[in-house]
């Protein structure tokens, strides 16, 4: 058969993982080949609006009247940020002619593509959008835009009935991450604090069919006050959950979340940050990967006896166990006089998880020392190795059963816990 009357399906698959270069080389081989290949790079490409605008491709967009664009309707993932854009008090004309350009640039964009990848909110408040940019972000009608996956870093709105919608009620979402959703009520005179905490009544119906992951990060400000809590009034919304991951604000409400998907769920990840933060996971009976941050102990002691709790209830599917630890963490000297019994009971206790073949404990390093890490051993590389080596030696002597069954490892995260709790594990 000739190349060019290959199905298209046939050659999608053929050109799925060749890298950037090769699909321009494949769009080169004939006609044929061109659509697939532009297809496949447009899944893949960023588009920032980080106070800025790609300039090159809003004016292809703007002159799409008169020429027909051969962008594909769909792009890999869109950022959407304000940027530097309102640093000053005082706006300029200058300042506010990049706002309109900048406004201008987004709305063709959400215009013009039809299906996005992956959007991230950074940092947004909607209240300085023009009433059309914020109604075309926020639909969810007909003519609303499609995303699989949506994260919210930091979001500043009026109202949550806004944009609970534009959160809940998408049958296509896989992946949400949840950072802070703040409700600024200025002018309504109602105390901030106030129209924080307590969860605004919602009309609109919680529909997440297809959520498989989902992230509560940094503090979770509105997230826990806002948003979680109609996902718990609607458990079946999260039939197909596989995995969750929260730094624990309100361990009552996470607690409830976890009974809720308990059948669905294969990978969970805690932060036990405060006194009393223990969950019972026995009836999690997929469950194959624990994360738990502890890096508060021992400045929390309670930590420590909050994750033996836990551990108590862990079902026989567990395989993978991590624990995330801080700097004091691993200094023995520091523990109070409870800790070696503590360890020593959790330790004969993970012995008995037949199932259990990993316990790594793992440490993050910040993105803006990570770079430092593959340095020489006589750059602050080294100081890197021998941070793994302490924590490895730590592991070891409180866990010296699991040190026999070969089960004790170290893992080193780059970022933040709750961007990679599983230490790189393939998530279903």
């Amino acid at each position: 058969m000739p190349i060019q009357d290959l199905p298209t399906e046939l050659i999608h698959q053929c050109l799925q993982n060749a890298d950037y270069p090769s699909l321009g080389n494949a769009a080169l081989v004939c006609r044929a080949w061109l659509a697939p290949s532009r297809d496949i790079s447009w899944r893949r490409i960023s588009l920032d609006f980080e106070g800025e605008v790609p300039g090159q491709l809003c004016s292809i967009l703007r002159n799409k009247g008169t020429c027909k664009p051969t962008i594909p309707r769909h792009v890999g993932s869109l950022l959407i940020d304000e940027g530097y854009l309102y640093d000053t008090n005082q706006l300029t004309d200058e300042d506010k002619a990049d706002i309109a350009r900048w406004e201008d640039g987004l709305m063709l964009v959400l215009d013009y593509f039809e299906h996005i990848g992956m959007l991230t909110i950074g940092n947004l408040n909607l209240q300085r959008l023009n009433p059309e940019l914020r109604g075309k972000l926020l639909s969810r009608n007909n003519g609303g835009i499609v995303f699989d996956r949506l994260v919210v870093q930091n979001l500043i709105l009026p109202d949550i009935t806004e944009v609970a919608p534009f959160i809940l009620d998408n049958p296509h979402l896989t992946f949400l991450g949840l950072g802070v959703i703040k409700i600024d009520n200025v002018g309504s005179g109602e105390d901030g604090e106030n129209a924080q905490i307590e969860s605004a009544p919602l009309s609109t119906a919680v529909f997440l069919p297809k959520l498989r992951h989902l992230v509560v990060f940094a503090d979770g400000t509105g997230a826990w006050s806002h948003i979680l809590p109609h996902m718990h009034t609607s458990p079946s919304s999260l039939q197909s959950l596989c995995t969750l991951i929260a730094v624990c604000q309100q361990p009552d409400l996470l607690s409830e979340l976890i009974q809720d998907v308990s059948a669905t769920l294969k990978s969970l990840a805690v932060g036990i940050n405060a006194p009393g933060v223990r969950f019972d996971i026995s009836n999690c009976s997929k469950l194959k990967n624990l994360s738990v941050n502890i890096s508060q102990y021992p400045t929390q002691e309670p930590t420590l006896a909050d994750l033996m709790e836990t551990l108590s209830t862990a079902p026989p599917t567990l395989s993978h166990l991590y624990i995330n630890c801080g700097p004091s963490t691993c200094t023995l000297s520091a523990h109070p006089p409870t800790g070696a019994s503590l360890w020593g009971s959790l330790d004969e206790h993970l012995c008995t998880l037949k199932g259990l073949n990993k316990i790594a404990f793992t440490q993050v390093i910040s993105s803006s020392m990570a770079m430092f890490m593959h340095a020489g051993p006589d750059a602050l590389g080294g100081v890197f190795g021998k941070w793994k080596a302490d924590l490895q030696a730590f592991g070891e002597e409180i866990l010296p059963r699991c040190k026999e069954k070969r089960l004790v490892g170290v893992e080193q995260l780059t970022g933040s816990w709750t961007s990679n709790p599983f230490a790189g594990t393939d998530l279903e």
